[in-house]
């Protein structure tokens, strides 16, 4: 080959090679940061955004830097904040479009750091809630004090008034209608007008056999006409009567539907010592619930990943023969969480998309000791997904000497609790089973201050609880998680409830029968019109019945003064 020849194409050569390096460097980077920001907001269902991405080749190796995962439940909030994730890429399985990386290292996590902007994605539905049982499906927290009979009666749909109304609608309704079968029916003329027949006979001038023969004969068929008249007004009222008789018995119930109203009133709104007994649900059952719907909802975001499928179930890649190297795998991630105690660090192993293919479950391990608000925490789990219709999950969370100050543990108005100070033990275990949910939590509060602060005249009731939570050292605490992924029932218990119902069950009762007399006098005072309308209503369409009664006893009259048999 010409030695000119072999230098053209090394020139050549040279500028391919200085074209394809100046677009690695200048665009890669820019593709990269483009498709873990689309495909992380996809997954997540709010936006994902990267700062920064380096792909380097020599040596090959990845570091992104200020990645941000918005919480979808919170658009201003960031579910994770990432200051830098680095690491080395294997370079062999790149040729086979493979993502290898031996080892990992993830800086400066953060939970929870606020946003600048809102997160959330145009057009997305709100995440779907799954159905909730036990202390999650409370509809509100019961209050304290008196409530408010106005407000309690501008809120509610009295359904005694929907019934009186309808009721009142349909014997309007049956009214109308018998008076157009009245119209049809012989009325009082009709049937005075066989009396003058009657009459008219009996005076004829012409007393022969033959005239006396043919007027009785006459008169025969006049008392068969009026006898005919009578059975059918006689089959009117009798169908009427049975009308009439449901509809006192549905009048009797609507007048009583008031007083229905005020007991489905006092279950909603009154406060039962049964009720109040379970004082732990409502001390830490609005976080708790809330904590586990957002753990269940992040858990189903993942679960598809583990397998290799999409959010709407579909397989993204073949589970292949187990042991076959996937598309994506980490080894190895090491993971420094930033906490406001102080450092929180642990490994995470064999993070991959697709753990049928790879054949290995994704564990973690988490520790850390001798931080500022906590004196040691550890986390450690595993997430098993290698067998299609089998998986197995499960985590082990251990907290010793968290310090909490000023908790908001509910923001009802009537219920304005809060933990001023406390330490908190907490052993936590929880398992998911091929779609089986299962979890356990022993806590201990020690060192607690409570605040329940009350305003002027809130009641004997709201006085009792506040004096026995002045009190509260500590409490031990459990709480039990059952049921599935898409239907689940959280139980709270803790040695409080049987405290606190001793020393409110008194002002308890007082309150309900307060409560009641209140309740029943605000009722009847709304329904108390609307019933005497009903009454009317019901009176005029009685009138009815009335006027057959009156047509039947005029025709009877008439024929016993004829002196006929029939």
């Amino acid at each position: 080959m010409p030695s000119l020849f072999r230098s053209k194409l090394f020139t050549i050569v040279l500028g391919l090679l200085a074209v394809v390096l100046i677009v690695w460097f200048f665009v890669v980077d820019l593709v990269v940061e483009m498709m873990i920001e689309k495909q992380g907001t996809d997954k997540v269902g709010a936006k994902v955004e990267l700062a920064e991405a380096d792909l380097g080749l020599f040596p090959a190796g990845i570091e992104l830097r200020g990645l941000q995962v918005t919480n979808p439940h919170e658009p201003m909030t960031n579910a994770l904040d990432i200051r830098r994730i680095y690491g080395n890429i294997e370079l062999s399985p790149l040729l086979k479009k493979k993502i290898i990386i031996p080892e990992l290292a993830l800086e400066g996590v953060k939970m929870g750091t606020k946003r600048s902007s809102s997160g959330a994605l145009p057009g997305r539905p709100a995440p779907k809630k799954p159905k909730a049982e036990g202390v999650c499906s409370e509809a509100q927290t019961p209050s304290l004090t008196m409530p408010d009979i106005d407000e309690i009666l501008d809120r509610a749909d009295l359904q005694s008034l929907e019934s009186i109304s309808s009721l009142k609608s349909d014997i309007q309704a049956a009214r109308k209608d018998w008076q157009g079968k009245l119209a049809e029916l012989p009325d009082s003329q009709e049937i005075m007008a066989y009396k003058d027949k009657l009459e008219a006979l009996s005076d004829q001038k012409d007393r022969s056999l033959g005239s006396l023969l043919s007027s009785g004969s006459q008169a025969m068929s006049v008392a068969k006409e009026l006898k005919a008249d009578l059975d059918r007004l006689e089959e009117a009222k009798q169908a009427f009567t049975e009308g009439l008789e449901q509809y006192r018995q549905k009048v009797r119930s609507a007048s009583q539907a008031p007083m229905r109203d005020v007991s489905r009133l006092m279950d909603k709104y009154s406060l039962s010592a049964e009720g109040l007994s379970n004082l732990s649900a409502l001390l830490f059952g609005d976080s708790l619930c809330t904590w586990t719907n957002r753990a269940v909802d992040w858990y189903n975001r993942i679960k598809p990943m583990l397998e290799g499928r999409g959010q709407n179930g579909t397989t993204e890649q073949p589970a292949d023969q187990k042991g076959a190297t996937p598309d994506f795998l980490v080894r190895k991630a090491l993971v420094s969480v930033n906490l406001a105690s102080g450092d929180f660090s642990g490994t995470i192993r064999n993070i991959t998309t697709n753990q049928r293919q790879f054949g290995t479950p994704l564990s973690f391990d988490f520790s850390g000791t001798g931080l500022s608000r906590l004196q040691s925490v550890s986390l450690e789990g595993s997430l098993d997904h290698t067998k299609a219709d089998m998986y197995k999950d499960a985590f082990e969370l251990a907290l010793q000497g968290l310090k909490l100050t000023d908790v908001s543990l509910s923001d009802s108005k009537s219920w304005p609790l809060k933990l001023q100070e406390g330490l908190l033990n907490l052993d936590l275990d929880g398992r998911v089973m091929s779609g089986s949910l299962m979890a356990e939590a022993m806590a201990s509060f020690d060192s607690t201050s409570f605040q329940l602060p009350l305003d002027q005249g809130a009641g004997r009731l709201a006085e009792s609880v506040a004096s026995v939570l002045q009190d509260v050292s500590g409490l031990n605490l459990s709480a039990q998680l059952t049921g599935s992924l898409e239907e689940y029932a959280l139980q709270i218990s803790s040695d409080l409830d049987k405290t606190l119902r001793q020393a409110a069950g008194k002002a308890v009762k007082e309150q309900t029968v307060s409560l009641k007399q209140e309740l029943t006098k605000a009722v009847r005072s709304k329904t108390e019109e609307p019933l005497q309308g009903l009454q009317s209503q019901l009176s005029e369409y009685n009138a009815i019945g009335q006027t057959l009664s009156k047509r039947l006893q005029t025709g009877r009259e008439l024929l016993s003064e004829s002196g006929l048999s029939l």
